[in-house]
């Protein structure tokens, strides 16, 4: 063979490395089975599997909670607000029959007393699988040196500080668990035994960069390296973890309420579909098919045509959620307008039916 064809046969390398990836990318959103997760995870414990969901009230956090509650698992849902925590669980109990409780908490204080209730709460009910959802946005995109310190602040102290405390409270939880299975770590390949899952909330942005919202997706960076030093590390104690980097979700976050489109917008509960599809499987994903072949051609492209791109989304993005937070507020006016009416409705006919002497009060 003369050296023109070697050089000849050297230049289809490239093309069957990317046909192979192409070839295993499809085999993985379309024949390869999700884990039986619930069973993966619960080993000898008695009774359905538990799994904690952080920022569990809405958004992707309620779509977590709402396929595993389908997958059998009992939930353990921390959010912020109370009342809308205790709607969503009472709702999905009813709906999967399964058992859940609510974690009211506020992950912008990453307090000592945090980590000990969140601990507490984990062995109480043998948690084996954690979503480190919870995330923190600014409401509207800007420049960094105008950005308020005080959103800096809660950025970092919400997706990163919060998201390493329970990332290390859960994993400690886990080590105390295999001890108490006697379920022995490997020095050089993964145990057939796994005893827990850890789920951490990235972004695309960690990769990309985000032009007005720098701090945030310096943040999620973060919590990309943290997931994959931490996959390295206990991989061969037995635990799964994920690092889930999605693009544009139809969340209040990003503004978006509608699916499709391009880039492409997805669903809440097709983005935590698409993950749990990964667990066991993958260390790192996008969420949904869609997002990975977004991100296969943000690759392709030239970084002084991407920078150029990314900044004009950006622009695309601060139109898109300055409208909708503009839609929110107009509608909390109209609901305000109809609870007022209601009540001095209410008042009237209360008012009309009060006997001489008696008299009514609207505070």
């Amino acid at each position: 063979m003369q050296g023109w064809q070697v050089v000849g046969l050297l230049g289809y390398l490239p093309i069957a490395y990317y046909v192979l990836q192409l070839l295993r990318w499809i085999f993985k959103r379309v024949c390869r089975r999700r884990k039986d997760l619930e069973k993966r995870y619960r080993l000898n414990s008695d009774g359905p599997a538990w799994a904690l969901v952080t920022g569990a009230s809405a958004g992707i956090g309620l779509a977590f909670c709402e396929e595993l509650a389908a997958m059998g698992f009992n939930l353990l849902m921390l959010a912020r607000t109370t009342s809308t925590l205790a709607a969503a669980s009472e709702r999905i109990s009813k709906e999967y029959s399964v058992e859940t409780r609510i974690f009211p908490a506020d992950l912008s204080n990453t307090s000592s007393a945090l980590r000990y209730e969140i601990a507490a709460r984990l062995r109480e009910h043998d948690v084996s699988l954690v979503v480190n959802n919870a995330g923190y946005a600014r409401r509207l995109p800007g420049e960094f040196h105008k950005t308020p310190l005080s959103d800096l602040h809660r950025t970092v102290e919400v997706n990163c500080k919060s998201v390493a405390l329970v990332s290390h409270t859960a994993l400690a939880h886990f080590m105390h668990r295999a001890q108490t299975l006697g379920v022995p770590s490997r020095r050089c390949c993964r145990p057939k035994a796994k005893i827990g899952g850890l789920v951490v909330m990235s972004s695309i942005t960690a990769t990309s960069g985000s032009p007005g919202m720098s701090g945030y997706a310096a943040s999620k960076a973060f919590d990309k390296q943290l997931a994959h030093s931490l996959n390295i590390e206990y991989s061969n104690k037995g635990v799964d973890v994920l690092c889930v980097k999605p693009a544009y979700v139809a969340t209040r976050l990003s503004g978006a309420t509608r699916t499709g489109g391009f880039p492409p917008v997805i669903s809440a509960r097709a983005c935590a579909r698409g993950s749990l599809d990964c667990l066991g499987h993958d260390t790192e994903t996008y969420g949904h098919w869609q997002h990975d072949v977004q991100a296969a051609l943000m690759r392709m492209v030239p970084k002084f045509l991407m920078r150029d791109e990314v900044r004009e989304e950006m622009q695309r993005f601060t139109a898109r959620k300055r409208e909708f937070l503009a839609t929110q507020s107009h509608e909390l006016r109209e609901d305000n307008k109809i609870t007022s009416v209601s009540i001095d409705g209410d008042e009237k006919r209360r008012n009309s039916g009060a006997s001489d002497g008696e008299t009514g009060s609207l505070l």
